[in-house]
C-alpha cells in the first residue's frame, strides 16, 4: 500500500516521536513501515545510515514474526537488542508500522519499554488515518 503522507501529518508523527525522545530519553526514534520504509524520523541520527536502520529493522521484525509462529505466538509485540554502548527497541504500532528507538546505556530499557506503549497509542489514530486515506 502505498500511503499519502500530507505535511500536517508529518507534522503530527514528528511531534510524537519528538515527545517520546523527551520522555525516554533515547537517542533517535522512527517509525517504519513494515516493508522498510521510513514514516517519520525524529533524534541524533549523526553517523547513523537510516535507511538501512530502516530495511534492516524491518527485515529483523519480520524474522521475529516468525519466530513467534514457530514457537505458537501470535506475534512478539517487541524486539530489544543490546550492545555494550548502545541499544535497540523495535516494537510493533497498529500492526502496520515499527517504532524504533535507539538509546545509549544511561537510559533503561524499562523507560523505552514503558514510553513506547505510551507512543504506539498515541500513533495509531494517526496511522489509521493514513490507511483509510490511502485507501
Amino acid at each position: 500500500m502505498n500511503l499519502v503522507i500530507l505535511e500536517s501529518d508529518k507534522i503530527k508523527l514528528e511531534s510524537v516521536l519528538t515527545g517520546f525522545i523527551e520522555e525516554s530519553g533515547a537517542r533517535l526514534a522512527m517509525l517504519v513501515g513494515k516493508n522498510g520504509m521510513i514514516l517519520s524520523r525524529r533524534g541524533d541520527f549523526a553517523g547513523v545510515d537510516v535507511q538501512s536502520l530502516a530495511a534492516l529493522t524491518a527485515g529483523s521484525f519480520a524474522s521475529t514474526q516468525a519466530l513467534a509462529s514457530v514457537v505458537g505466538e501470535k506475534e512478539f509485540t517487541g524486539v530489544f537488542h543490546q550492545g555494550k554502548r548502545i541499544n535497540i527497541y523495535i516494537a510493533l504500532v497498529a500492526d502496520f508500522g515499527i517504532l524504533v528507538a535507539v538509546f545509549d546505556v544511561a537510559t533503561t530499557i524499562a523507560m523505552i519499554r514503558l514510553t513506547a506503549r505510551e507512543t504506539s497509542k498515541r500513533l495509531e489514530p494517526i496511522i489509521a488515518d493514513l490507511i483509510a486515506r490511502s485507501k
